[in-house]
């Protein structure tokens, strides 16, 4: 997971593998000036939730015009069938989100924040 370093909690400035690595950026980057670190992962977005009442009704308005039956076609789709189709198009949003790297967010989850001072350096 990585480590962030920053001055204001609102923005992130940088990350690092490591907490030291965090700690020797942050040192070079504030010149010495007390920041914060803490380490996180961003925020991974999820495959949105299917309505499938929604569907079935794009399903009718687009085949109704070619059908003479008096029903509508999805009525005889049955839960089982329902709750595949769910599924079956929620792992196809996961793929194409993960093939294309559409998951990561830009916001970052990040635990705990800690505060460094580095010790004054000599000149």
């Amino acid at each position: 997971m990585p480590w962030w370093y920053t001055q204001n909690e609102e923005r992130l400035d940088g990350s690092r593998e490591t907490r030291e690595e965090a700690i020797a950026a942050g040192t070079h980057e504030y010149c010495g000036e007390p920041f914060l670190i803490a380490s996180g992962e961003r925020f991974k977005y999820q495959a949105l939730h299917f309505d499938i009442d929604r569907i079935a009704e794009d399903f009718d308005d687009a085949n109704c015009d070619y059908s003479c039956e008096d029903e509508y076609p999805s009525t005889v789709w049955s839960d089982e069938s329902c709750r595949e189709l769910e599924s079956a198009l929620t792992a196809t949003m996961d793929a194409w989100l993960d093939k294309h790297g559409y998951r990561d967010a830009s916001a970052i989850d990040v635990g705990p924040y800690e505060r460094i001072s580095p010790p004054e350096q000599e000149g």
